[in-house]
C-alpha cells in the first residue's frame, strides 16, 4: 500500500516538472535514453524509477530527490517553477549582454581596420574586461554579492591592467600591475567574499 501511495507521488511530482518544462513523455525519454513506455508508466505510477533514475531526474529538474518522493502543494510547485524560469530568464540576459559587449568589439574593429589595421586588434583585447565587468554586475543585480561576483570583478580587475598594458606596449608601464595589488585588496573589502 505504500509503495502505491509512493508511486502516485512520484508520478505526480514527475508529471508537474515535465510539463512545467514543457516537455512531451518522448523527449524527456530521449534526454535519459529510456523508451517512452517507461516514462509513462513512471508517469501513471505503474512503476517508480530506480534511485539513480530519481537522482538524474531531479538534477535535471532542478530539485533535490526528497521532492520528487514528497508530496508538494500546487503552491509549492509553482513557485518552483517560477523560480526555474526567472533563473532561465537571468541567464539568458546575462548572455544577451555578454554578446552585445562582443557585438560592439567587432563594430570598432571594423571601424578601426580603414584607419589604424595595425592596431584595430585591441578592440578584442578591451572586449574582455567589458565582458567581465557586464557579467559582474549582471551577477551582482540577479545574486548579490558572493563568490561568483568577487571572482567577475578579479577577473575586470586584472584584464584591464593587461589591456592598458597591452594598449601601451611601446612604453614601459610594467609598474600597472602593481596598481592592481591594493585594487584587489579593495575589491575583497567590497564584495566580503565569502
Amino acid at each position: 500500500m505504500v509503495s502505491e501511495d509512493l508511486a502516485k507521488i512520484v508520478a505526480e511530482n514527475l508529471v508537474d516538472l515535465r510539463k512545467g518544462s514543457h516537455m512531451t513523455q518522448q523527449e524527456l525519454a530521449e534526454k535519459f535514453d529510456y523508451s517512452g513506455k517507461s516514462v509513462s508508466k513512471w508517469e501513471n505510477g505503474y512503476a517508480i524509477p530506480s534511485v539513480e533514475v530519481l537522482k538524474q531526474l531531479a538534477d535535471f529538474y532542478g530539485v533535490n530527490v526528497d521532492y520528487l518522493l514528497s508530496k508538494n502543494d500546487p503552491k509549492r510547485r509553482k513557485e518552483l517553477r517560477r523560480d526555474t524560469r526567472q533563473m532561465q530568464n537571468r541567464i539568458v540576459i546575462t548572455a544577451m549582454l555578454f554578446t552585445f559587449v562582443w557585438l560592439i568589439a567587432v563594430v570598432v574593429y571594423c571601424s578601426m581596420l580603414s584607419q589604424h589595421a595595425d592596431q584595430a586588434w585591441i578592440s578584442f583585447i578591451w572586449g574582455i574586461p567589458v565582458s567581465f565587468l557586464a557579467t559582474a554586475f549582471m551577477s551582482y543585480r540577479f545574486w548579490g554579492r558572493g563568490w561568483l561576483v568577487f571572482s567577475l570583478s578579479t577577473l575586470f580587475l586584472w584584464t584591464t591592467i593587461l589591456a592598458f598594458y597591452l594598449s601601451f606596449l611601446d612604453q614601459n608601464v610594467w609598474y600597472m600591475f602593481l596598481a592592481g595589488i591594493p585594487l584587489e585588496v579593495i575589491l575583497v573589502l567590497f564584495t566580503q567574499y565569502k
